[in-house]
């Protein structure tokens, strides 16, 4: 694939995949990201008091060929957040979460991808910080405004390199009891690339008591939606698909010294959330991607390679814990 096409695809499918997208959100697992939907956003505002969540996840994308002859890959994630809602005024709260997720890609036999290596990249970590405003400004309306910083780099790339920002806002509308709707606009820089602008769509809608459609993903990484299933008081279920999106700055001392590669895919996935206590769930997810494309860039933000794995299986799982 040539350099002007495979990034004009590249830029399409990331415009589409942050289109639909939750304003927070953490993990892989959709219905980590629906539990208690509302409960901290801006159409029902948090408790005056200070609120703390620790969420912690792991995933594992089984391995599957590439498309390049005999090769083959397979991914494992773990990551945490840690989510701060600050109240400041009775219709007003700031919310702070760092988080961290680290990735090891398992590759075979890979020489397609970077000349010259059969393992192009190995242990990936990414880190981001995000600060967003939440305002209910009556029964109606909300809205909010938000920024992130993210360094997404291999061992021993610079981390000045691998600094990208993005920043957001938006408005919400409660249409009644059961459904609401929030629209805005955000941006975000790439590594190599020009600064992306895309329109944020999210919401949710409940059927009766226990089905509901819901947005759902992370301003980090990507969006998509998930149908929920409340069984009970706690326990539910979610069928989701969701577009995901992430970018890492190599080694500078290595095959591609400098270089970026990008991760696109789409997971497909059934969870099962269990409030075990209170301010304790737990959360799993069995899945498929359903599409996945790397792309290799040099230094210089020009295509050196893209490659699309073959859909494979994946389990995934997270703890959420509000103090």
């Amino acid at each position: 694939m040539g350099y002007n096409s495979g990034m004009k695809n590249n830029r399409n499918t990331l415009v589409l995949g942050l289109t639909l997208v939750m304003v927070g959100g953490m993990g892989p697992c959709a219905l980590a990201q629906t539990d208690d939907a509302g409960e901290d956003g801006l159409n029902s505002p948090n408790e005056r008091e200070i609120s703390y969540t620790l969420d912690v996840y792991g995933r594992v994308a089984f391995e599957t060929d590439l498309g390049d002859g005999p090769s083959d890959v397979g991914v494992q994630r773990i990551g945490t957040a840690f989510t701060v809602g600050v109240p400041i005024e009775e219709n007003m709260t700031l919310i702070l979460s760092p988080s961290f997720e680290y990735s090891h890609y398992d590759f075979d036999k890979a020489t397609g991808l970077i000349a010259g290596t059969a393992d192009p990249f190995e242990d990936l970590t990414s880190s981001s910080m995000t600060a967003r405003l939440e305002v209910k400004q009556d029964d109606t309306w909300g809205w909010f405004v938000g920024a992130m910083v993210i360094s997404s780099l291999e061992s021993g790339a610079d981390f000045g390199d691998s600094l990208t920002a993005g920043a957001g806002a938006g408005v919400s509308y409660q249409i009644n009891d059961r459904s609401s709707i929030g629209f805005g606009v955000g941006m975000r820089t790439r590594l190599e690339d020009d600064v992306i602008v895309y329109p944020v769509i999210y919401g949710r809608h409940e059927f009766n008591d226990q089905w509901a459609l819901t947005s759902s993903g992370s301003a980090a990484t990507g969006g998509g939606m998930a149908l929920v299933y409340d069984y009970s008081e706690t326990l539910a279920f979610a069928l989701s698909g969701t577009w995901e999106f992430r970018e890492y700055r190599l080694d500078d001392g290595g095959a591609l010294p400098d270089g970026v590669m990008t991760d696109q895919r789409i997971p497909v996935g059934l969870g099962v959330r269990w409030k075990a206590e209170p301010n304790l769930t737990i959360n799993a997810e069995v899945g498929v991607f359903a599409w996945q494309e790397f792309q290799i860039d040099n230094s210089s933000g020009d295509e050196i390679s893209d490659d699309n794995p073959d859909a494979t299986a994946y389990v995934s799982f997270g703890v959420s814990y509000k103090f």
